[in-house]
């Protein structure tokens, strides 16, 4: 059993739970796609928040949403922490920079502890 499976039943989700479970499929034998699909999973995610919680997403850049008060209020410095884990680790290899297989660990270790806490605000 794959680490994000409880997405697969959560109706609206699965736009996530594709995205996780390419980062989840490919962290071994391509780190570098995993990290891109955990950042893309966390960009969902963010916006998700938003369109949850004010009915809609301005467009922003994911660093800018995260950064944002309406954002960062609700969400705790360990979450917040995560979050620029996935961004930073996603955005390198989505610029062509190598990723370790323990760095992309470390992202979707992040990445689940992120979506956990997130999916609390949507009952």
């Amino acid at each position: 059993m794959m680490n994000f499976e409880f997405l697969k039943g959560k109706k609206g989700f699965r736009m996530l739970a594709h995205f996780t479970s390419d980062a989840e499929t490919f962290a071994v034998s391509h780190p570098d796609m995993s990290a891109i699909s955990a950042r893309k999973s966390l960009e969902w995610i963010v916006k998700t928040f938003y369109v949850k919680k004010y009915g809609k997403c301005r467009e922003a850049t994911l660093f800018d949403l995260i950064q944002d008060n309406r954002f960062s209020g609700y969400i705790d410095a360990t979450t917040i922490s995560c979050i620029h884990l996935v961004r930073q680790i996603g955005n390198n290899a989505a610029h062509g920079e190598r990723i370790k297989k323990t760095e992309d660990i470390k992202a979707l270790e992040a990445l689940y502890y992120t979506i956990r806490e997130i999916m609390r605000f949507f009952g």
